[in-house]
């Protein structure tokens, strides 16, 4: 054995000096080609594999640390949530029904068999068969599925059932009676100075004192128009020391701060915090509007949609329902028409949501206010909608209030960014929709005379909508003329412009676009002198600039404009004719200095006789 170790060492030696002779003439035909390397040492080697061993080790002892701390924490958690273990097999004052864990849910059948029967000592008992001998393929999944049915219905019973809202307010009376309200107000002025930089810890910290006392109560489940005003049973230093402290604070960042799935309590204290926010600081809504528009609250349970109804609708107690209409129109509105509801508890809810804020009395008296831009962007979007097919039939049936410019526009001022839109969809293939936004835009006219002021300054890029605009309104005339021929038919009153309005109009139309017309020969013309010289100095050539209108949008527009203009000009011939015919027959106007004599004969001949 000791001959064969031997000659295996020797082996292995001859191997390790044949490799290390491959190495080093591959290191010199290395430096023959590249110059001279340098090959490092034992002992740098030596050192170098000692300093990652050592760094090695210090990973592992900072693994092996860090296990250490998880593992304690774990073991905590763990005996925090069992410290009252064993109050769960503690007998006395247990109440009927008392299952904490979901465990030893045995069917009332088999408790009462085992009851019944007494224990036989080793003999086999003989089942009888209940179907006489026979055996149905189907039977026991009968039995299964009974059981089934029964565990579930006992497990339904040992549930908790809602309090009724009378049980609420009671309990909520109670709470309020036995809550340290002093306490509450020195928490209100000592927290900034605990925490003077971070405001998120501060709004935390009095969300947390609200919950922890009103936490216990069961969260009102009922819907948004039934719930319980929680403000109202407090007095008026509570919401005026919290509304004080909060005035000085960021509002952007509320609700993802004050996070109720944080918590394992009810949350009632969190939504008396959040109903007192934002019923007197309505403009916090607005500020965390992204976030509820992230929520797609379709999807959610019908109480957490409710939930989130009863907090838009604060503003509404202050008078302030512009806001919950911006609400509306920015996230209800677009579930309305673009998404279908599966649930229809949601459906029901964002319906009877609308129908409470469009309903209401100031509403219907005084009108919407909506931000210009909101309003606007809201509108293109549906009208973009429309025009894809993608409306809902619901959102259609609530969207008359896009289009209602009384309510919208109490002060008979429309603003440019909503007139634009209009003004922009009334080019559009679609001739029912097309004639209802040109009665739109007559309206806005109408209504404003600022509108035409509108159409002027940026009458390049709506060449094509104001080309309509005018032919619809000769086509109004025309069938007008119809209409009052033929009396017999009631018609539906449409607005129209007056003949002076579009008179000037049509002035103002050609006059830009024979000034556009003219300005794109000047560019052309240039364009083509450059290429000249460039193609005389043997350079490349450039292209035309793109025109910022069409050529047959303005051609046509001009077609449209002579004929308005004729169209009106045509009466005023007519009786400018029939005065001067009488004038010339009573020898008025004396045409013998501009005309031969043969000539006045004829007239007088042919026009007054």
């Amino acid at each position: 054995m000791a001959k064969k170790k031997s000659n295996n060492n020797n082996n292995n030696n001859n191997n390790n000096n044949n490799n290390n002779k491959i190495i080093i003439e591959e290191e010199i035909i290395d430096s023959d080609e590249e110059g001279w390397e340098e090959v490092p040492t034992k002992e740098q080697r030596n050192k170098e594999m000692n300093e990652k061993r050592e760094k090695r080790k210090l990973e592992k002892e900072k693994k092996r640390q860090q296990e250490i701390i998880e593992h304690n924490e774990k073991q905590k958690k763990i005996a925090e949530l069992f410290s009252d273990s064993s109050k769960a097999f503690n007998i006395k004052n247990r109440p009927a029904g008392y299952n904490p864990w979901d465990i030893l849910d045995e069917d009332e059948d088999d408790i009462t068999h085992t009851q019944e029967h007494q224990k036989r000592n080793g003999a086999k008992q003989t089942s009888e068969n209940p179907n006489n001998g026979f055996h149905y393929p189907g039977s026991d999944r009968l039995s299964n599925s009974n059981d089934k049915l029964k565990k579930k219905k006992k497990q339904i019973q040992q549930q908790p059932q809602p309090q009724s809202p009378s049980d609420s307010k009671q309990s909520l009376s109670n709470a309020i009676q036995s809550f340290n309200f002093e306490k509450y107000y020195d928490l209100l002025k000592n927290i900034e100075k605990k925490f003077p930089k971070v405001v998120d810890v501060q709004i935390k910290c009095v969300a947390e004192c609200l919950e922890e006392h009103f936490g216990s109560i069961p969260s009102d489940q009922s819907p948004f128009y039934q719930r319980i005003d929680y403000l109202s049973k407090f007095d008026d230093k509570f919401r005026k020391e919290t509304t004080k402290f909060f005035s000085s604070r960021p509002m952007s960042n509320i609700l993802p701060t004050v996070d109720k799935d944080a918590i394992s309590s009810s949350g009632v204290g969190l939504e008396i915090l959040l109903q007192l926010i934002f019923r007197y600081f309505p403009d916090s809504l607005l500020m965390n509007l992204q976030y509820f528009k992230s929520l797609s609250l379709q999807t959610l349970k019908p109480n957490v949609v409710s939930l989130y109804l009863w907090f838009f609708s604060q503003p509404i107690q202050n008078n302030l329902h512009s806001i919950t209409a911006s609400i509306w129109l920015q996230i209800v509105f677009p579930i309305l028409y673009k998404a279908k509801v599966s649930n229809h508890s949601n459906l029901e809810l964002f319906e009877k949501f609308t129908i409470q804020l469009l309903e209401l009395k100031r509403v219907q008296k005084n009108g919407i206010e909506i931000e210009d831009t909101v309003l606007a962007n809201s509108l293109d979007e549906f009208l973009n909608a429309l025009i894809l097919q993608t409306v809902q039939p619901i959102g259609m049936k609530y969207s008359d209030i896009l289009f209602d410019l009384k309510k919208l526009f109490s002060n008979n001022k429309i603003p440019s960014s909503y007139f634009y839109v209009l003004l922009n969809y009334s080019a559009m293939p679609d001739e029912a929709l097309r004639e209802r936004f040109l009665n739109k835009v007559i309206e806005c006219l109408n209504i404003d005379n600022n509108c035409f002021h509108y159409l002027k300054s940026r009458y390049v890029e709506f060449i094509a909508q104001i080309n309509n605009l005018l032919l619809y309104v000769l086509l109004q005339w025309k069938s007008s003329e119809k209409k009052d021929g033929n009396k017999q038919h009631q018609h539906q009153h449409q607005p129209t412009l007056t003949k002076q309005s579009v008179y000037e109009l049509a002035l103002f139309c050609r006059e830009e676009n024979n000034s556009l017309l003219l300005k794109r020969q000047l560019q052309i013309q240039q364009h083509q002198q450059q290429q000249q010289l460039l193609q005389q100095q043997g350079k490349q050539l450039k292209k035309p600039q793109k025109s910022t209108f069409e050529v047959d949008d303005v051609n046509l527009c001009n077609i449209t404009c002579d004929v308005s203009i004729i169209i009106l000009m045509v009466p005023l011939v007519i009786v400018g004719s029939y005065y001067s015919r009488q004038m010339f027959c009573d020898g008025n106007i004396n045409l013998n200095q501009y005309l031969p004599k043969e000539n006045v004969d004829l007239l007088q001949k042919y026009l007054c006789q």
